[in-house]
């Protein structure tokens, strides 16, 4: 028998959840199976568990980052994202801060995202395919939808502020 394997488990200070599998593009080279699948959603209920198993963990971080990744996380409605914080809040242990985040393609972005972007301080990453000819080549659902490669989250968030002022 060799030695015992040592632990390198760190202080936990990221969380992933896929709230989704579902995304509104099709990219050739998407790693994600049955991401047509609009039924693929994370039940609330396992939100709120996987925000106590985290927070009961002596490993946890004093600042925790918890990023909405894979699939389109956009495709659920704002309200998903609310309740979901606020069932991970009611979690949240006095002395841990929790910073949100959403990694989105950006096309589904609007009023009612950037309210909730603000109302809950979510850091956006928005994910581009590289240049146009990679872009075009590789998202046949892009196409088909007639998304520019120049379309993205910021030129968006600019007509939403102009409508709003």
């Amino acid at each position: 028998m060799g030695a015992p394997m040592r632990s390198t488990v760190g202080p936990i200070g990221l969380v992933v959840l896929q709230s989704t599998g579902f995304c509104n593009i099709d990219c050739d080279y998407c790693y994600l199976p049955d991401r047509s699948n609009r039924r693929q959603t994370m039940d609330l209920d396992t939100v709120a568990q996987a925000a106590r198993l985290v927070f009961d963990q002596r490993l946890l971080k004093n600042e925790l980052d918890i990023v909405w990744h894979a699939g389109e996380p956009l495709t659920l409605p704002p309200a998903y994202y609310a309740e979901a914080i606020k069932m991970i809040e009611a979690a949240r242990p006095p002395a841990v801060t929790v910073h949100y985040g959403v990694q989105t393609n950006g096309t589904l972005i609007d009023d009612s995202w950037i309210d909730l972007f603000e109302r809950h301080a979510i850091t956006v990453g928005v994910s581009l395919d590289g240049p146009r000819d990679l872009h075009d080549r590789n998202s046949a659902s892009c196409r088909r939808a007639a998304i520019p490669f120049t379309s993205s989250a910021w030129s968006r968030r600019t007509r939403c502020r102009a409508r709003r002022s």
